[in-house]
């Protein structure tokens, strides 16, 4: 299933499930990571935490998409 052929109302709702699952994967994180962890490592991993958010929001709105056809 091309992305490209979606209509503009599911690319939306595709971006916003992105967004929404970002910021769920930030939230995770900063209450997962411990702060007194190297402030380095901490941005690495509140980075690893709202990458997986984003991915596992994009995997349910993609899979949700292909369910509705």
């Amino acid at each position: 299933m091309n992305l490209r052929h979606w209509q503009r109302k599911h690319r939306v709702k595709f971006i916003a499930a992105i967004v929404f699952g970002a910021c769920i994967g930030a939230v995770a994180g900063i209450r997962r990571i411990d702060a007194s962890v190297n402030q380095d490592f901490y941005w690495l991993f509140l980075g690893l935490w709202v990458g997986s958010g984003a991915m596992i929001g994009a995997v349910v709105a993609f899979v949700r998409q292909l369910m509705r056809r």
